[in-house]
C-alpha cells in the first residue's frame, strides 16, 4: 500500500493526473482484488475448462 501511495505521489508531481484521474485511480487501487476476482470469476465462467474445474 505504501508503494500505491508513493506511486500515487510521483504521478500527481509529475502533474501526470488530474483529480478525476487520481479518484478513478485510487478507486481502483482500493478495489483491485475484487476487480481481479469479479474478472477471474466472469471471464473463468465462459472458459469451459475453467468452469469444470471450478464445478468440481
Amino acid at each position: 500500500m505504501v508503494f500505491s501511495s508513493l506511486a500515487v505521489g510521483m504521478l500527481i508531481a509529475w502533474g501526470s493526473v488530474d483529480a478525476g484521474e487520481l479518484v478513478v485511480l485510487l478507486l481502483f487501487l482500493l478495489h483491485f482484488p475484487t476487480v481481479i476476482a469479479v474478472y477471474i470469476i466472469y471471464y473463468g465462467a465462459r472458459d469451459h475448462s475453467c468452469t469444470e474445474i471450478l464445478v468440481e
